[in-house]
């Protein structure tokens, strides 16, 4: 009988001492397992904008299209015509035919028998070279004589670009620091022409002679 009873109180204790050791584990483990999905706040990712593709542009020879150049005055030649702004001075020869503006603060210095040091000159004459002469080695040849005669330390001269004229395939180029002209080269028929605008004066007016001669050359038109 009292082996009976010492049993049964070995195995009361054994039962009392796994709850405890549960109990004690318990204290251990997390309290909250679950996740409140519900407050959680889901960020979704910036999205980053692709770069535009460079598109590749041919430059024409149109620029201010707010100024009307219809009631200018018209230079023709028996190849070409042109029109020019009033207060230019235009002079037709057999070589070439040009215009030559000369601005107010030339004019108001009284040297208006040296050389153009305000306004601009626009001059068109044909290229001597043979009647199958290419477009684009003639006017890289007239862009490397540029960048012979170009000696100042700042000069420089652009690239060739590609520019329609008169609806014409052309190239033109740029020279600043040297002397500030654009030239355009064409070819019409068998005909090869050097299209020269000059603009020259201080920092604050060159742009606007520039912007002159561009127009001149978007009347430009040839007898085809």
């Amino acid at each position: 009988m009292n082996t009976n009873l010492g049993g049964a109180q070995k195995t009361f204790l054994t039962i009392i001492s796994v709850a405890l050791i549960l109990i004690g584990l318990s204290a251990f483990m997390p309290k909250n397992q679950s996740v409140n999905t519900a407050n959680q706040t889901q960020v979704s990712p910036t999205p980053v904008a692709s770069p535009a593709p460079e598109v590749e542009t041919t430059s024409t020879s149109s620029p201010d299209t707010q100024v009307d150049t219809s009631n200018w005055p018209l230079l023709s030649s028996a190849t070409f015509s042109f029109r020019y702004p009033d207060g230019a001075l235009a002079e037709s020869r057999q070589t070439e035919s040009f215009v030559r503006l000369m601005g107010p603060k030339q004019m108001a210095s009284s040297r208006t028998q040296t050389e153009l040091f305000d306004g601009f000159i626009f001059r068109v004459e044909p290229i001597p070279v043979e009647s199958n002469a290419v477009l684009e080695q003639v006017a890289e040849t007239e862009r490397k004589s540029a960048i012979t005669n170009c000696t100042t330390d700042n000069g420089q001269v652009s690239a060739l670009k590609p520019v329609i004229v008169d609806g014409l395939n052309a190239r033109q180029f740029s020279a600043t620091g040297c002397s500030d002209f654009t030239q355009t080269t064409v070819k019409v028929g068998t005909i090869i022409y050097r299209i020269t605008a000059l603009y020259v004066g201080e920092d604050q007016d060159r742009p606007a002679y520039q912007q002159t001669t561009e127009q001149i050359l978007s009347t430009l038109k040839f007898v085809q």
